[in-house]
């Protein structure tokens, strides 16, 4: 049974009424569009809402609601019209102005997901085929996009057999009981699906129709595909340049003799991108932009019945500069990978610990290679970060060094996490995430 609050729904719409509503969010944008006073008839747009959880993108196929509030892809359609205007990038999403919440960007693999980017009110996906439908290589069908984040978690377990079936009861749910991380977004899902759930948290998208992109060579617009081109080249600074981190590893490799572990090699790698903002890592949820967040913590306590520690939940969220007003450290698991590599491990016996302490000294080692400019990276993103990151190994084992330390201290020095402070509940040190945790921080 699903309430009806839960569905998606679309309506055709003009700059006009949109306008305040893209100045709160993105106001330079919003700025450029004005000078345009774009035509009510020949640029419509479309606004669209979906529930938390929910694809507006699958396997790479836009999935817009139908009269029945049921998804269907773009071909599916039967507004010949919305087909049209929409159906411009391959069948895919169209240009999207995210207005309300925030979406993710993701790969499903057999067992997990990958978030490929989490994206805020008042950011743009989908520009580079609009921008350049020549020579546009993304293969689309291998993402998902959903509403809000798709890769969040409760750092305590919530799989005690008894508290769980009281769960599902209560809400009616047809879903087992979450046996890892990774089932975690599944519940939460299932949780907004029932009629018993009371919060109608959704994200809301702003669809730009195929004629906003007919002007490419035209003065008068000079200023709004500028601005789309400087948001796509930011957005793909750091996988322009991937060619050359990718060489840069392997010359520190030859240069101090290293054969690593493939694995090991690659975590490192993604360890480096998410420290220049091109992954997300994963932060302490502090508000409802990523999902029902605060809604979710309520039911976990109330009726599931977490009765020590605190509902601290996980979310993506990018390492940001440090001028930035929301910068806070971001943490990457080995119980929760997120790499785009898939290299087998050289032993696939060895323990969280263990690879944390072969990741901790290779990562030293780059790092040390690198700061003898030998390689005349200074003043590269790479080149800079054994002078304005720190990396911090964290582990929730007794046997605890200067080089990999107890989860306690997670708490104590991360404000994120005392966001949710409960009388008389702790924070979840023996959470899996954590057993094996690595923290990305900037120098003070």
């Amino acid at each position: 049974m699903t309430d009806k609050k839960n569905r998606s729904t679309i309506q055709t719409t003009t700059w006009k009424k949109v306008r305040d509503r893209v100045a709160k969010v993105n106001p330079d944008l919003c700025s450029i569009i004005d000078q345009l006073n774009p035509s009510s008839t020949k640029y419509p747009l479309y606004e669209a809402r979906y529930p938390f959880g929910v694809n507006s993108v699958a396997k790479g196929q836009l999935l817009l609601p139908n009269e029945q509030g049921r998804l269907v892809q773009l071909e599916a359609s039967a507004d010949k019209k919305m087909k049209q205007d929409l159906g411009y990038n391959l069948g895919s999403n169209p240009v999207t102005l995210v207005l309300e919440n925030s979406i993710e960007i993701y790969m499903a693999m057999e067992n997990h997901t990958i978030p490929a980017a989490f994206v805020p009110a008042g950011c743009l996906i989908s520009l580079w085929h609009a921008l350049d439908k020549q020579y546009n290589h993304q293969p689309a069908f291998i993402w998902n996009v959903s509403s809000g984040a798709r890769s969040i978690f409760m750092l305590p377990k919530i799989s005690v057999a008894t508290k769980f079936e009281k769960l599902r009861n209560y809400f009616h749910l047809d879903i087992d009981m979450p046996h890892s991380l990774f089932d975690h977004g599944k519940l939460f899902h299932a949780l907004t699906l029932s009629p018993y759930f009371k919060d109608q948290w959704s994200s809301c998208l702003l669809y730009f129709s195929r004629s906003w992109f007919d002007h490419l060579h035209d003065k008068a617009w000079k200023n709004f595909y500028e601005y789309l081109l400087k948001a796509s080249w930011k957005a793909t600074s750091y996988h322009r340049s991937e060619f050359i981190w990718n060489l840069a590893f392997s010359l520190i490799q030859k240069a101090r003799n290293l054969k690593p572990d493939p694995y090991i090699a690659d975590t490192i790698k993604h360890l480096f991108a998410m420290s220049v903002g091109a992954y997300p890592g994963f932060s302490p949820a502090i508000d409802n932009t990523a999902a029902p967040i605060s809604t979710f913590q309520e039911i976990i306590l109330e009726i599931y019945g977490l009765d020590k520690y605190i509902p601290t939940i996980m979310q993506p969220a990018y390492f940001l500069p440090k001028d930035s007003k929301k910068t806070r450290p971001v943490y990457y698991s080995l119980d929760y990978p997120t790499t785009f590599s898939f290299s087998p491990k050289a032993r696939k016996l060895a323990t969280k610990l263990v690879n944390l302490t072969k990741i901790r000294y290779l990562l030293n080692k780059y790092l040390a290679e690198v700061n003898t400019g030998k390689f005349r990276l200074e003043n590269t993103p790479i080149g800079e970060i054994p002078s304005t990151i720190n990396y911090d190994f964290f582990h929730n084992e007794k046997i605890i060094s200067d080089d990999i330390r107890n989860t306690r201290f997670l708490f104590e020095e991360d404000p994120s996490f005392k966001n949710n402070i409960i009388k008389n509940k702790e924070f979840a040190t023996n959470s899996s995430f954590l057993r094996g945790c690595i923290r990305i921080s900037h120098v003070e």
